[in-house]
């Protein structure tokens, strides 16, 4: 009874997986950008400035999930911390359109607190957007008025390259922190970004060890507006993937019929374990991500050292 039970469970597993893998590949938020290291600076909000603001610039196309930043109060603040998302001017600085805002419950903002925004706030890849803060209720700006701090990193090498920060007393008003202070000042933050997925139907994705070489196979259920795929490898599972096919390998599939597709990669070290992501590219120029997967090539009889 036993082993009927297991063949049963193992049965209906491999009936699931069609359907249950589709969903697994939903798209999913991931950071696009990053600074959190390291801290040698902090701007004081509501001292010299009620407004402090970090500029960033997008990385991907789609909708910002939330932000990062690493606010403190050290005075215990009994105002609530305000963080809104607004657009840039030509010339660099928060302009007064806002995308999106929200007031915490709480004086204060570390970097464990993912900071979400009750609107949809959609971002374009290659511009700049800013993360503006504020004490919401705290009197005017002035010494002594500090009701927390920003923290950051100020340096002659300028840590964080797509923005700025920035101050302002009325949030209208903005100077660069860093061209008042004469060296570069950017403050902690990260940014998670969902693309929107493309309509490719993927059924498996997988990498086969074969000696100093791997194959890389993947199947489609169906592809809609589909451009082609790209493959990205590397040595470890969250390290940097450098793309490895030279040219966009082209589509085979349509809206009611998918294709198979192989791709080798030769001269790889045996006992060494690779990664590997696949992404397909629609004709909007939009991709989705799919991975990694892994493989270790190693020595087989008959095929020499």
């Amino acid at each position: 009874m036993q082993s009927k039970i297991k063949i049963f469970v193992f049965c209906g597993l491999i009936l699931l997986c069609p359907f249950l893998l589709p969903n697994l590949l939903v798209a999913q938020p991931v950071i696009d950008q990053s600074f959190t290291y390291p801290t040698s600076a902090m701007s004081f909000i509501n001292e010299c400035c009620a407004f402090i603001a970090q500029t960033f610039t997008a990385g991907v196309s789609g909708t910002l999930d939330g932000v990062n930043i690493d606010v403190a109060s050290a005075q215990n603040s009994p105002f609530p911390l305000h963080v809104a998302i607004h657009t840039v001017t030509i010339s660099g600085e928060p302009s007064s359109t806002i995308l999106g805002n929200t007031t915490l419950s709480s004086n204060s903002a570390p970097p464990s607190l993912l900071i979400t925004f009750p609107q949809v706030i959609n971002i374009v890849a290659g511009v700049q957007y800013a993360i503006v803060v504020y004490y919401e209720g705290a009197p005017p700006p002035g010494a002594y008025q500090s009701q927390g701090v920003w923290y950051g990193a100020a340096d002659n090498s300028d840590y964080y390259l797509g923005g700025d920060t920035y101050g302002s007393i009325d949030g209208s008003s903005w100077f660069s922190g860093s061209a008042a202070a004469v060296i570069y000042i950017d403050l902690h933050f990260q940014t998670y970004v969902t693309a929107p997925s493309t309509l490719i139907e993927l059924t498996s994705f997988t990498a086969t060890p074969l000696h100093k070489e791997v194959i890389i196979n993947w199947s489609t259920e169906s592809e809609i507006d589909n451009a082609g795929f790209n493959l990205y490898r590397s040595e470890t599972e969250v390290g940097e993937y450098t793309k490895i096919n030279t040219e966009l390998i082209p589509a085979k599939g349509s809206s009611t019929q998918g294709a198979n597709y192989e791709f080798i990669d030769k001269d790889m070290k045996n006992r060494k374990t690779y990664y590997y992501n696949l992404e397909d590219i629609d004709l909007n120029g939009i991709s989705t991500m799919h991975g990694p997967v892994n493989a270790t090539p190693r020595l087989i009889y008959g095929m020499g050292k």
